[in-house]
Formats: C-alpha cells, sequence, structure tokens
C-alpha cells in the first residue's frame, strides 16, 4: 500500500496557488486543502497534506553562475493518513500519480485540468487557475525532494 501520494505543483505566482488551495476542499474533512494564517501569512495545510513552498527556482553550474531562472511558484506536496487511501482505493500501484491515484478527480470539479502539451514542460496537467500538477518522477531536476 501507497503510504504517501508526492507531487509537485506550480502557478504563476504565489496568490494563484494560494487561491487554488484555499478553494478546493479535502475529501476527508470537508476543510479547504490550506488555509492562510493571518499573522504570518503562511500556508496551513489540512489533515493529511504537507506542502513545501519553493517559489521561483535559479539553477546553478559547478562554478556558481546562474544556468537558467525558472519563473513562477514552484510547490511540493504530498498526502498522507486517510487522504492516501481515499485517492488510491482500488487503483493500481503501477503508473504515474495520474493513474495510481484520484487526484485530477478531487482537484477536477473546479479547474477542469487538461494534458500539458507544451515542448519543455515535463508530461502533467494544467487547471483553469493556471495551476499544473506534475508527477515528481516526470521532473527530471527536482529543486528539492522530500527525506
Amino acid at each position: 500500500m501507497i503510504d504517501r501520494i508526492h507531487y509537485m505543483a506550480w502557478c504563476p505566482d504565489r496568490a494563484a496557488f494560494i487561491q487554488s488551495m484555499t478553494e478546493i476542499l479535502n475529501p476527508m474533512t470537508g476543510n479547504p486543502l490550506a488555509t492562510i494564517d493571518p499573522d504570518t501569512g503562511a500556508l496551513v495545510p489540512d489533515f493529511g497534506i504537507a506542502i513545501d513552498e519553493i517559489g521561483a527556482i535559479t539553477k546553478y553550474d559547478d562554478q556558481g553562475e546562474v544556468l537558467e531562472r525558472i519563473p513562477g511558484h514552484h510547490v511540493n506536496m504530498f498526502g498522507y493518513g486517510d487522504l492516501v487511501l481515499a485517492l488510491t482505493y482500488g487503483l493500481p500501484e503501477d503508473g504515474d500519480i495520474f493513474q495510481n491515484t484520484r487526484i485530477l478527480e478531487l482537484l477536477d470539479a473546479s479547474m477542469k485540468f487538461v494534458p500539458i502539451i507544451e515542448p519543455g514542460i515535463p508530461a502533467g496537467f494544467e487547471g483553469t487557475s493556471g495551476m499544473r500538477l506534475f508527477d515528481p518522477a516526470a521532473v527530471s531536476t527536482p529543486a528539492r525532494v522530500w527525506a
């Protein structure tokens, strides 16, 4: 059985990511996937969700010279606990996160995801909010990975 579902997200900016996460409901709790702490502005994930906000990414060579700047708000996330069971029950464990989970079903009601076919962008799905979801296996050089 899968104990965590890892996925990566990208939005044009943090505001778009926050809007998406605060509008979509967690099927286990009925609460938004995340809320904003009014005092700090920090994103507070709901039960069963972990979020690592990265932001824009800068890639460097061995000498510390900038190779590439990748704009947008990059995020690593994973689901755990009962949420994993809800997203995977009855599905095969083989395949990518779009084949072995119901992640798109959870999000698609409000975001209408379609496959990304843009050259130079990893395979994934993009919603009407501009949020893009990726299977971590499709990203050849992730900026950060979960321990």
